[in-house]
């Protein structure tokens, strides 16, 4: 099996986001915000969790990307932590057609810079001139997605309303090959 970015875990069921409505109103774009796990009462997607041996952190990270915005080229691989190779992504809001998530390769010889989000956790950024685009992809909505986030990627919002994300972390810790074939049994 050639080793992607992304994978469709095969858990679709829609999931309820009332409580998240309250950061709608955000003025910036692609701003951090940390949600306690308990604001979520979907039981499916915890017996999901359940069955899949995954233990999500005490929190979720939520995204909300505005019409035409996009997030620098980044990595959430922050100062050497290993434990951010993967996350598990729920996407909503605009047009998935009008939306992507891309991955890049480092060139020879450029460097990252170090940046905060807005909840103050470090992250590495990149200049569009350092990397090289290596998969695209249009946007994955509605279900539960494996996604690489310890590779310089970025998300494109090219739509006229807002994009919402649901970032699950969490363990297992393992490598990017070794997430892949321990979630590879739950892949549509």
């Amino acid at each position: 099996m050639e080793m992607k970015n992304f994978y469709y875990l095969n858990f679709r069921e829609r999931l309820e986001v009332k409580f998240l409505e309250k950061f709608n109103n955000q003025t910036e774009s692609w701003i951090l915000n940390k949600v306690p796990i308990h604001h979520f009462t979907n039981t499916h997607l915890f017996e999901y969790f359940k069955e899949i041996q995954f233990v999500p952190f005490n929190h979720v990270n939520f995204f909300t990307g505005h019409a035409y915005e996009s997030t620098v080229i980044h990595s959430d691989l922050s100062y050497g932590n290993k434990d951010t190779v993967y996350a598990l992504n729920y996407i909503w809001g605009a047009d998935e057609t009008l939306t992507s998530m891309s991955w890049y390769k480092v060139k020879p010889d450029s460097t990252f810079k170090v940046g905060n989000t807005t909840a103050n956790t470090p992250y590495y950024y990149y200049l569009d001139e350092d990397v090289i685009e290596i998969e695209k992809k249009q946007d994955l909505y509605h279900q539960l997605v494996l996604v690489r986030i310890d590779t310089p990627h970025r998300v494109v919002n090219n739509c006229n309303s807002n994009r919402y994300c649901l970032s699950f972390r969490g363990g297992p810790t393992l490598s990017w090959e070794g997430i892949v074939k321990y979630f590879e049994p739950y892949f549509l």
